[in-house]
């Protein structure tokens, strides 16, 4: 199955850029980064006859960990909720199309060192944890009281 995260990517470039402006704290950083992995993303799937496959899983990477970074990094309530989203989203999509976005729009491919780390983390697991962190760290406060 060809995909094509051209669309997807813009958007939430868009939403990360408008994050990045609003945001009055350290989250810039990461959200800088998140950017970046966004642009690469963008400029590898830009020609549809010739995506760069190591610019998609260079950017696949980025967001492996600025959205498990975030989860205990982010200070701000929105950027939080933004990587709540994407997490679900992820799982939404992986639910769908059985396989990871990322992977099916670069054809499975992968550098060496990453297939040597699939072998032992099982990449649901760590999201859902994520996840979990991201909705503590929102709801504690009603949580507690």
């Amino acid at each position: 199955m060809e995909v094509n995260l051209i669309y997807p990517a813009i958007l939430t470039n868009l939403i990360t850029i408008l994050l990045f402006l609003n945001s009055k704290t350290r989250d810039k950083c990461l959200l800088f980064a998140m950017i970046i992995g966004q642009l690469i993303l963008i400029s590898g799937e830009s020609d549809e006859s010739d995506k760069n496959l190591d610019k998609i899983q260079i950017s696949h990477i980025l967001f492996t960990l600025t959205i498990i970074i975030g989860s205990v990094y982010f200070n701000e309530k929105y950027n939080l909720v933004f990587i709540g989203i994407l997490i679900i989203l992820r799982f939404i999509t992986r639910y769908i199309y059985d396989d990871c976005l990322f992977l099916l729009s670069s054809n499975h491919h992968e550098f060496d060192i990453e297939t040597d780390i699939h072998k032992y983390i099982n990449w649901d697991i760590v999201f859902f944890i994520s996840l979990l962190i991201i909705s503590y760290r929102l709801f504690k406060d009603k949580i507690i009281n």
